[in-house]
């Protein structure tokens, strides 16, 4: 029997467009990795401790969205984030108000109690000076760098584990 090592994270990961777009697409062309940064969110959407498989969540709205516009084959894009069609959160069309009504939904509802947004330099402050953001002890915010920076960190955790 093969036993696959899971890591305990203080925050589930919730991404957004922004960071999809601007972070993530960059860091492919720019930032060169080994393992690249999707095989990366693939491990740790993978390994989290009793989150196996949706620790790394995304709308589903945008994950449609990614898909239609990239061709980046669904199965491929589901090993990195799983998809979160909460149905009245979905109906919100402003993208920011909707990730941080996502996240802490999450938060409130799961294990680990705390959401960690994951979003581009450019997004930071509006997600920064939304009231409902401002009023979560819930949610955090990371963005550019900082959101690489914390993939590193969280797949040697599981990459050692």
């Amino acid at each position: 029997m093969i036993c696959i090592p899971s890591e305990e994270f203080p925050f589930r990961l919730i991404f957004d467009s922004f960071f999809y777009e601007d972070v993530l697409k960059n860091a492919l062309r720019n930032t060169p990795s080994n393992p690249p940064w999707t095989s990366k969110l693939t491990v740790i959407n993978d390994r989290a401790k009793g989150c196996s498989r949706n620790f790394n969540t995304i709308s589903q709205y945008i994950f449609d969205k990614i898909i239609e516009k990239d061709s980046v084959p669904r199965n491929r894009l589901r090993a990195m984030f799983m998809p979160v069609d909460e149905h009245t959160i979905e109906q919100i069309e402003d993208e920011i108000e909707r990730t941080i009504k996502h996240a802490i939904n999450l938060a409130s509802l799961y294990k680990p109690h705390k959401a960690l947004i994951m979003t581009s330099n450019e997004t930071r402050a509006k997600y920064e000076s939304n009231n409902h953001f401002k009023s979560s002890h819930l949610v955090l915010i990371a963005s550019g760098e900082e959101c690489l920076a914390l993939i590193d960190f969280f797949y040697k955790k599981v990459e050692r584990a």
